[in-house]
This record gives structure tokens, sequence and C-alpha cells, in this order.
């Protein structure tokens, strides 16, 4: 009979020889960490964590590959498993037992020491590694950089962790070269910790235990983070909460107790309560600490009644509440991320509500990652389109809309947590809009060619305005620029190219069941409403030969290829766009002119009167920065190409770096276009809209604040004080500026 060169288990011919590496795995393995054999319950998971490292050495390493691969469902579970978490602590328990009956410092089983990084990295892992596959890798480090990507840990705890990890192994590895033995006990010898601060590259022993005991605390505090929900360690529970949340409670009782909490409708949200109460499976309908926890959470929302409002509803809309509650007990981050959305955002809340298995998805799994590239973006999306039937065009629109949907969630389930700068968000959303229009645009491509033939030249899509500077914000339109290459005979290609960039538009503005994607404006293209939709090569160099105006100069600043030809947009730049932008200008006249634009701005759109403001349009909003800006370019930027950028906060401080902003004009301008944004993002994630005038007074100006992280009673009126502070400061450095023309 033959013999399975890998696992030497004898086999009845020629069967596949991983079965016996599979069934006869735990052989291999220590007694208590088996995997599963009939009721043998907790036993698995070291088993799993054992093979996070697993790899085949020796003999026939395909069937090894093999025999891991098939091991990767046992590994890495499907559906996420908190009781990995519940796993780890008792194994750090037993190795902090073991830890304490040694003598002095134990590197690796000691608190804050090796195997603490370890477990924390392999929990990690095996939590979330049935969803995202970038983290099956092997390597401490490696899977740091990993879980960074994935938005499940920090920078900060990226480099902590992997900075003690360094040190760490390499006092360890100093220790045994010396020993000869596995050793991980720092020696207690005073002269020989010298010694070994020397051959580590410490000057001295002090030195050296400095650094080790600071980076053995923050392993440690990072780790007990990690254990916070296993080990039982919640916060104290409010007893206004806990009153409000009792099943028995009258709705006279829970409403006295919701307005001591700060609801705005406390009978109304009383009543939300006890309809919670009445259902099965809730947080509230038996004495439970996620009742409490969660009003405690909803009272720090931004919202408190319209986060009970959705909760509410999300409950009543599951067919199994009990699942839902044991899932936000394990995991007060969901929670968190979830009370957030619901008490921040109306829109999102009942868009989440229509697909509650996103929560699952964005809160969980690989795509909740506080930040994707472009790239991945762009990948996970045609994977997606990919299961559609390419005919279908209606299915495939439809399918864009949910990605992008999606996408926006989980954008701003970490953007209301407080987890993402401004910038992120923008950067985040703007990529996002360009996936979505790279794939509408090779869509409405591919449709009109299959109608009407195919064309020599070639078409691209320019983006302008905030996607052109990668600073999108909630409900941003697109401002998009359709350039060919050629006319053609008789000018054919017009009405061709005109023809693909009106499928494109249709594609992004069509109402689905799931919505649109995109409103789309086009008025920044040549001669704006009156100028043709699409323009070709000649056209565009014609008309900024004779008759580009300062507006549309400054609009270019922040053209950059989104879709389509990108060698024809570089050849229109270098030959057209940047010769029209950048040529000299008279700065007095070009400042006047911009000044009159901005009093027309503020007279007739901003709507400023009555002392009402608008963050965007009035005086001191975020157009004077962006005009600011702007001029400067203009001045400095044919001499000059470094200070060049569509993006406004880059362009400020390469103007800063080149001398040709003051740094006391630098400081408000910058600032208050980082305060400015953010105030824009937290006015508009409320409703489906674009909403720039900041509210004066009552519910609406205190929501607004606790959005911007204001707390207290006269959070809106501290909000409305830094405002009008940061837009004079904003308009006396924008007449600064332009005044020096």
């Amino acid at each position: 009979m033959p013999t399975c060169s890998t696992c030497t288990t004898r086999t009845a011919g020629p069967r596949d020889p991983t079965r016996s590496i599979i069934s006869r795995s735990t052989r291999a393995w220590p007694r208590r960490s088996r995997p599963p054999s009939g009721r043998r319950g907790r036993r698995p998971k070291v088993g799993r964590f054992a093979l996070l490292k697993a790899r085949p050495i020796a003999g026939d390493l395909a069937t090894g590959d093999e025999a891991l691969l098939r091991l990767t469902p046992f590994v890495f579970r499907k559906y996420f498993d908190l009781k990995a978490i519940d796993e780890v602590r008792r194994l750090k328990a037993r190795a902090e037992k073991a830890a304490a009956r040694a003598r002095g410092v134990d590197l690796k089983l000691g608190r804050g020491g090796i195997r603490e990084i370890e477990f924390f990295v392999q929990a990690l892992q095996l939590l979330h590694g049935g969803r995202d596959a970038n983290l099956r890798v092997r390597g401490t480090l490696k899977t740091l950089d990993r879980l960074l990507y994935a938005g499940l840990i920090s920078s900060r705890d990226r480099d902590e962790l992997g900075e003690a990890y360094v040190v760490l192994r390499r006092l360890e590895h100093r220790i045994q070269m010396v020993a000869e033995r596995q050793t991980h006990a720092m020696p207690e010898d005073r002269r020989e910790r010298e010694r070994l601060a020397r051959r580590a590259g410490y000057p001295d022993a002090a030195a050296m235990e400095g650094d080790l005991a600071a980076h053995r605390s923050n392993v440690e505090a990072r780790f007990k983070d990690l254990l916070r929900v296993a080990s039982g360690d919640a916060p104290r529970v409010d007893p206004r909460a806990a009153a409000a949340a009792d099943p028995e409670a009258t709705t006279q009782q829970r409403s006295a107790a919701l307005a001591e909490l700060g609801f705005d409708q406390p009978e109304a949200s009383a009543e939300e309560l006890a309809r919670l109460a009445r259902k099965r499976g809730t947080p509230f309908q038996d004495p439970q600490p996620l009742g409490p926890a969660l009003l405690m959470e909803l009272a720090a929302a931004p919202d408190p009644d319209q986060a009970l409002r959705h909760l509410a509803d999300l409950f009543g809309s599951l067919a199994n509440p009990r699942a839902t509650s044991d899932l936000l007990a394990q995991s007060p981050r969901t929670a968190r991320l979830l009370v957030s959305l619901f008490g921040s955002s109306d829109y999102l809340s009942r868009q989440l509500l229509r697909h509650p298995e996103l929560i699952d998805q964005l809160v969980l799994r690989g795509s909740a990652a506080l930040v994707r590239e472009r790239a991945d973006l762009r990948a996970d999306l045609a994977n997606r389109l990919r299961a559609v039937p390419a005919s279908d065009v209606e299915a495939t629109l439809t399918e864009l809309r949910r990605f992008r949907n999606e996408e926006v969630l989980r954008i701003a389930l970490h953007d209301v947590a407080g987890a993402l700068a401004v910038e992120q968000v923008s950067r985040q959303l703007s990529d996002l809009a360009d996936v979505c229009v790279e794939a509408c645009f090779s869509l409405a491509w591919a449709e009109i060619e299959k109608r009407y033939g195919k064309r020599d030249a070639t078409m691209v899509v320019i983006a302008l305005g905030k996607l052109g500077g990668r600073e999108l914000g909630y409900h941003s339109d697109l401002d998009l620029l359709f350039l060919y290459s050629s006319a053609g005979e008789h000018g054919a290609n017009h009405e061709y190219f005109a023809r693909i960039a009106q499928k494109l538009i249709s594609h992004l503005t069509l109402p689905l069941r799931e919505g649109f994607l995109y409103r789309i404006d086009t008025r920044l293209r040549p001669s704006g409403n009156h100028g043709p939709l699409v323009i070709s090569f000649d056209a565009l160099d014609d008309y900024h030969a004779r008759e580009a105006r300062l507006w549309e100069r400054q609009a270019l600043l922040r053209a950059r290829p989104v879709a389509g030809d990108e060698a024809l947009f570089s050849r229109a730049f270098a030959q057209v766009l940047e010769p029209s932008v950048f040529r000299p200008i008279d700065r007095g006249a070009a400042a006047k002119e911009l000044l009159a634009m901005r009093d027309r701005m503020e007279r007739e759109i901003a709507g400023e009167s009555g002392g009402l403001y608008n963050s965007k349009l009035g005086r001191g909003g975020l157009v004077d920065v962006e005009f600011a800006a702007q001029f400067l370019q203009l001045a400095h930027g044919a001499r000059e190409p470094s200070v060049r950028s569509a993006n406004t906060s880059q362009a400020l401080a390469l103007l800063l770096k080149h001398g040709h902003l003051a740094p006391q004009d630098y400081t408000p301008l910058a600032r208050g276009y980082r305060f400015l944004r953010r105030l824009e993002s937290r006015l508009r994630i409320v409703r489906d809209r674009s909403v720039d005038r900041v509210p004066q007074s009552g519910p609406e100006l205190l929501r607004l604040a606790r959005r911007m992280g204001y707390s207290g009673r006269r959070a809106g009126e501290e909000l409305l004080a830094d405002y009008q502070r940061t837009a004079a400061q904003i308009r006396g450095a924008f007449l600064r500026v332009l005044g020096g023309a």
C-alpha cells in the first residue's frame, strides 16, 4: 500500500492525501489545542491560533499547501467569531500566571511582552480574516500593516506595537546569543544588564530599561483595550439610563428619566422605548446591561430622539432581534458606530434600515476599513459588476448604486464616530465618485459603440470643482467637462461623443429604486450653458486663445482626468490649458474682478441678510479661501509651477512654503478652511441634499453643534461664536491677499 510522504499515513490507493492530513492533523497538536471532537467546545480556538502561522517546509510542499487551503474555513470563519476574544483572554491569563511565577522580567510571556503582541494581532486576524482575505498573512509586522490598512487599528497602534515587537525581539535574541538556550528572561545581574544594553545598541542599562518599560506599557495598554469587552471592564451605568431601560417602568417614569438624560422629546422617546420593551429579543425586553448602555450612547448622540427612533425601527424590522442584541452586547464599537450614525444622519439611517444586512457587512467585515484606496474600490466594483449580465444595463446601474450607497455609509459611519479627518472624508468620497464615473463611462461608451460603430477619435471626461480638487463632500454635484480628440469629417464625431456624454449623464443621474448616483453640473464648460455639451480639442484651443475669462481659468486650476483617454488630457493640458490658465495677469485688475464676483455672490446668492450665515458663499465663507488660493496660483503659477495644486489646502501650504502667502494670512485661511469644510459636512450629512445655511438658534443649532463635537447647554452659542470669529478672520486674510496685489 502506498504511503503519504507528508504525514506517513498508510492509504488504500490514489485517494487525496490531504484528507489524511486534515483528518489526522490533531495528532501533531498539543492536547489542549486540538480541534473539536464531539462536544469538546472551547479548545478549537487554540488550534486555529496555531494554524495562523502554519506553512509546509519539507516533503510534498504542494500537498501541504493544499491541506492548509482546505483548513482555511476552519481557521477563518465566515461569520464574525466573537468567542475568539474570550479564548484569547483565557490564554493570556494562563500565560500571565506562568510569568508571575517566574522571577524578573519575562520578555515573551510577561505583561506587555511578545506574546501579548502576537495575541493582539492573531485575535484580530481570526475575528476578521473570514471576511477580509488580505488579513490572512504570516508574520506579526506584516499583519500589523494589513490590520492598519483594513481600518481595524490606528496608525498609532501599528507604530507602538510594531516598535515594541522589534525591541522585544532584539533583546530576546541578544539574551539567547549569550545564553545559547531558549530563554526570555532579562538578566538580574546589573553587570549583565549593562553588557546586554551595549549589545542591543543602548548607551547604558538605564536607557535600555526606560525604553523597555515604555514599550511594555504601550503593549499592555493596547492589549487591555482589545480585551475590554471580554474582561467585563464595562463603564459604570448611569442610574437614569437604568431607570429608563427598566422593562417594568411606566411611560411617565421613562419620560422623566429621558428628560434628565437630555432627550428633547422625552414623551415620544418613552413611547419608542415602550415599543422596544414589547418586542421579544430586544435589549429592552428583559433587564440586561445592554439596555442602559445603549441609552447612555443614545444620550451622547447629536440627536438622541432621532437615534432612538431609528434604533426602534431597526429592531422592528428584524426577524431575529436577539442576534443583533447579542452582537451589540459583544461589540460596543458596533453599537457606538450605529448610534452615532442614527443620531447624526436621518437619510443615511433610513438607507441602512432599508438594508439591515449592511450592519454586518459594513461594521464587521473588511469593507468597513477606515480608508480604502481607489484601486481597491475599483477592483471591488469590477468583481460585483462581473456577477451582473453585461446585457442588463438596469441591473448594472442598480448594482452601481448599491455599491455607492454602501461605500458612502462606510465612510459616514467612521466620519460621525470621529475616526476620520475631513480631508480623509473628502478624498474617500472623491475616489468613490471617480470609480463610479469610470464605470458609467465604460458602460456608455460600449452602448454607443455597439449601436453606432467605432470612431478613430478618443474622449476624456475631465473633473473640475470639488471633484477635480478631490475635496468632494456629501451631496456635492460633480463638475464635468467632456473633451474629444477630433471633430472628424464634416464634424461627425461631435454628435457621436455628445451621445456618449448624454448617456453617461443619464447613467449617473437616473433615479432607480436605489436612488441616483450623482447630480452633474456641466456649466463650467466653455461658454457655460450656452456652449455645446462636448468640445473638440481644436475648438477648445480656439476658445482659450480668444475668449477664456478669469472665472474659467480659475475653474481649470482644478482640472484632472477622471475617465477615458488620459493621454488626450495630457496633450490638452500641455498645449491649451496650461498656456491659457497660467498666462501673465494684471494682478490689480484680476483682484478687482474677483472682489466684484464675491460681492455679487454675497448679494444675490448667499442670502445673509437678517443675521443669517452661509458657510460656502457668505462673507468669510469657503469661497473666500478658494478665491485667495486661486488668485495667488494664477499670479505665481506661470513662473513657479511648484505652487500649483488642484486641492485648496495643498495649494495654501505650497504658497506659504514658497513665500507667496504670509504666515499671518495662511493660518486663518488654512484653519478656517478646515473648520468650514467640517461644518459643511455636518450640515449636509443630515438630509439628502446640499445645505450651506447655518441655523441661528434653537434645537437645529444645538444638534449641529453636537455633530461638530461641542457639548453642554451652551454648545450652540459656542459654535456660532466660533463661526463668526472664523469668518471674520478669513475675510480679513482674503482682503489682505487681494489688496496686496
